[in-house]
């Protein structure tokens, strides 16, 4: 059964390109962050606190420039809850990324990765269980 262009079925969900195209370059940031990290520390003799600052600072740039681009930057509501929030993902964040490069250089890539995508679902599991 042909459907007219721009008819869906109830339930699906349109697939843009340029979403596949965000994806994508996540996926790609994602993948390569950590062996980029791993030179950035052995080859250019770089603390594992600055790569991790850096990671962390490009990537606030670029959500910032993102949030512009669309024209979305100015309906960013800044209230007291939203700046805790922020605060508090920033300090995870900073205490992830040195913990993940920490881990890199010690042991290797694929198995601080390994341990970052096992750890999280039971990090998670552990969290909310102490929440509720």
């Amino acid at each position: 059964m042909t459907r007219p262009e721009g008819a869906h079925a109830p339930g699906e969900v349109p697939i843009r390109r340029v979403d596949f195209l965000l994806v994508l370059v996540a996926a790609v940031c994602w993948g390569t962050g950590g062996v980029l990290g791993s030179l950035l520390v052995r080859r250019e003799h770089l603390g594992v606190l600055s790569v991790a600052s850096m990671r962390m600072l490009t990537g606030g740039l670029l959500l910032l420039a993102g949030l512009g681009l669309v024209g979305r930057l100015h309906t960013v509501r800044l209230s007291r809850a939203a700046l805790v929030r922020i605060v508090v993902t920033a300090f995870l964040t900073a205490v992830f990324e040195v913990s993940f490069f920490t881990a890199v250089v010690t042991v290797s890539v694929s198995t601080a990765t390994l341990v970052t995508i096992g750890a999280s679902p039971v990090l998670v599991a552990l969290w909310t269980t102490v929440v509720r």
